[in-house]
């Protein structure tokens, strides 16, 4: 019997993107999202950085850990988190409930870690950098491999992404994306909303894009489809 899968979200646009891709490769899963973009609100507007914060942070850490419980009374098997922003949290509520909690961006750490030693990593939200970073290195140490990581945050790129002004969000992210592609292995597009440019990023700098979409139903798919 597969397994009923709970997407968590920190914004109602990346439901679409987790949609289809559950349609493509996970076609027979029963599946459902569940959304409140007003945790991400908060932490922007308080500076919060879950991966340092964590432990000062109660009041979002129940927040997030409800929002697993009430998966799991909507009859969630698996519950993942598709925020690197909220990522940090999934460890807390991994223990609260007798389900598997993942975040979205454990598997793309782990191929990139696999792939390359020079790691670029771009986002748009400053909430999601040090998440991302932290677990690219905590993936590293597991695999007992040092990396350097260039991280960059493209706040011009989320002020256009809120405004609904898409094509100034993708020509930001474009022009960061091939610049820091001069001086890494490959690089990793830290949120979901980025996903859409691995592609194009990927041939222009002539080196591996990873986004965490794909990769994170595969996992999924590897783990739970009754037709592996």
């Amino acid at each position: 019997m597969s397994k009923k899968i709970g997407f968590i979200h920190s914004g109602a646009a990346i439901v679409n993107i987790f949609s289809k891709l559950m349609k493509e490769k996970l076609p027979q899963t029963i599946y459902f999202h569940l959304v409140d973009d007003s945790i991400i609100k908060d932490l922007l507007k308080e500076d919060i950085d879950l991966s340092r914060e964590l432990n000062t942070s109660a009041s979002i850490v129940r927040r997030i850990s409800r929002l697993v419980i009430q998966a799991v009374d909507d009859g969630a098997d698996v519950v993942m988190f598709t925020c690197s922003s909220i990522s940090p949290v999934a460890d807390i509520a991994d223990k609260l409930v007798e389900i598997p909690v993942y975040k979205v961006d454990t598997p793309m750490a782990d191929a990139a870690i696999s792939i390359g030693t020079n790691i670029g990593v771009l986002a748009t939200a400053k909430t999601t950098l040090n998440p991302s970073v932290s677990l690219l290195l905590q993936e590293a140490k597991l695999k007992g491999k040092s990396v350097n990581i260039e991280s960059l945050v493209i706040s011009e790129a989320f002020d256009c992404y809120k405004k609904g002004e898409m094509e100034k969000h993708d020509r930001l992210i474009m022009e960061k994306g091939i610049k820091i592609g001069e001086k890494v292995d490959l690089i990793i597009l830290a949120q979901a909303s980025m996903s859409h440019l691995a592609e194009e990023i990927s041939k222009k700098a002539n080196i591996p894009v990873l986004t965490s979409p794909p990769l994170a139903i595969e996992f999924l798919k590897s783990k739970y489809s009754n037709n592996k």
